[in-house]
């Protein structure tokens, strides 16, 4: 294979990523700055914590809160910290594509490929728009991507050696990125258990050693998290998750087969049955071993991801966010998968035209992510950065603000915040009422002096004032403790049909 158009391959791939990056680097998603109200409440000795006070786990990653309270620690705010970091993780996450193809595709059969396996798993990887997306917008997505595709990696090494520890940090630290990482840390102990039994391995240091060590970090983290928060799962998950309903399943298939999330469906299910082609074809006899349970690992995760995605609804953030974790497994997992079936020259064009097709895709789909991610922070911006601006003038450490985007607002308002959304705020989930679902009565019974709520309309008197997002807003604008108490002091503009306004109650201003 020549070097040269390797080096050039690799050389345009960056390129493209130093482009796409720079595109979305001004952006920062406003649920991201929830993880940052924690950060800097950490590094001003308040705690764990996201008002004063109140201990709720509203964070979707306790480990990359952990990261950006040293940044604001050292003095790096965590709008930089997190765009500095998430650029650092995708490129690991890169790296470990490339090596860990490499390294499983050692044999001089390739050497006559124009393009070596190891540049076309870092290219794949590349153009997953999912993950790409998501690198500078302060979420914990390229973090937690590179220790998914890390965990898998190391432990497919160690499952193979038959020997070997390593891999449980990384599982470990993914354990402590996401709420629904206890899954992947179950499978990944059920597979070595049953591995071991497989192979006589039950009473080996490889089995019981790596055992002691995960489960009992696992423990204590939990552990502490029960003792400090009250509850073993974040207040996130018991807010946007309340029971499997067709609802919730048919929202999670609409996000699956959507755009970003499209991408990553077809090529895991591809990867899915080029591994069973693969195994049909007696790969276990014809590969190694380190590229047999790579695949079967990595396919397994990406389909768990998947299915975890439509039975808990999805995410309603924009580029497919809950699949940007898989992207550089997939990467790895797809290509080496499309790597065993290149025994003829049809084999071959197939594979060309997946990867042709799979790039070409990522390419179409760069701009539309984008437009889409520019136009939500832009909006968010405008609205809420100016009723941050008008509180902060009046309000008192101790003055609670109730609002649904909470993210802003948590990190700039001075005092307390109320998340009637209930990422925040239990009570709000244990009435029932979280995503929308709030009553008036229970923001009042917190007696806020900033209360925001939606408008589909720039003023009260338009007839269309309480459409669509805002016809919870009705019910508040009816309540009379609501009418008697609070008055409008701002409205400011999201998008044309959704309209911040600003409640303060009057005995306090």
């Amino acid at each position: 294979m020549s070097k040269k158009f390797n080096f050039l391959i690799l050389l345009l791939t960056c390129s493209y990523l130093v482009y796409a990056i720079y595109l979305f680097l001004p952006i920062t998603i406003d649920d991201a700055f929830i993880t940052f109200t924690y950060a800097k409440n950490v590094a001003l000795g308040n705690g764990f914590v996201f008002s004063n006070g109140d201990r709720v786990e509203a964070t979707s990653s306790f480990f990359w809160m952990l990261l950006l309270s040293i940044c604001e620690i050292i003095g790096i705010g965590s709008v930089i910290a997190s765009k500095i970091l998430g650029i650092i993780f995708f490129f690991l996450s890169l790296l470990v594509s490339f090596y860990s193809t490499k390294i499983r595709l050692q044999s001089g059969t390739y050497s006559k490929w124009l393009v070596s396996p190891a540049i076309l798993a870092f290219v794949l990887s590349s153009f997953t728009t999912s993950s790409l997306a998501w690198v500078t917008q302060g979420m914990e997505t390229s973090m937690v991507g590179f220790l998914f595709l890390l965990s898998a990696h190391l432990f497919s090494l160690e499952i193979v050696s038959g020997k070997g520890l390593y891999s449980l940090i990384g599982i470990f630290l993914f354990h402590m990125s996401r709420p629904e990482a206890f899954v992947f840390t179950l499978f990944f102990i059920l597979f070595r258990v049953l591995y071991s039994k497989f192979t006589n391995r039950l009473y080996s240091k490889f089995l019981w050693l790596w055992l002691i060590y995960l489960i009992t970090a696992v423990v204590i983290y939990e552990s502490w998290g029960i003792y400090y928060y009250g509850h073993l799962l974040p207040n996130t998950v018991s807010a946007k998750f309340n029971g499997l309903k067709l609802a919730t399943i048919l929202n999670g298939v609409s996000y699956v087969t959507s755009r970003a999330g499209l991408q990553v469906l077809v090529a895991s299910f591809l990867s899915f049955f080029l591994v069973i082609f693969s195994f049909n074809n007696n790969l276990f006899k014809k590969q190694n071993p380190h590229l047999t349970y790579f695949l079967s690992i990595g396919s397994l995760m990406i389909f768990m991801q998947i299915f975890f995605a439509i039975f808990t609804g999805g995410d309603s953030m924009p580029t497919a966010r809950f699949f940007s974790t898989v992207g550089p497994l997939l990467g790895s997992v797809f290509v080496l998968s499309l790597i065993t079936i290149r025994k003829n020259f049809f084999w071959r064009y197939i594979l060309f035209s997946i990867i042709f097709s799979y790039i070409s895709y990522g390419i179409y789909l760069l701009p539309i992510e984008l437009h889409i991610s520019k136009k939500i922070n832009e909006s968010s911006e405008i609205a809420i950065m100016p009723l941050i601006k008008y509180v902060n003038e009046f309000a008192d450490e101790d003055d609670i603000l109730s609002a649904s985007d909470v993210g802003r607002l948590g990190y700039y308002y001075k005092g307390k915040i109320f998340d009637w959304w209930g990422l925040a705020s239990p009570i709000v989930v244990e009435r029932n009422e979280a995503i929308g679902k709030i009553k008036p009565k229970t923001v009042l019974e917190q007696y806020p002096r900033y209360i925001i709520l939606y408008l589909a309309a720039p003023n009260l008197k338009s007839p269309n004032a309480f459409d669509g997002v805002a016809k919870r807003t009705k019910e508040f604008i009816e309540y009379k403790d609501f009418i008697d108490k609070y008055k409008l002091r701002k409205v400011t503009k999201f998008s044309s049909k959704r309209y911040h306004a600003l409640f303060e109650r009057i005995d306090m201003s």
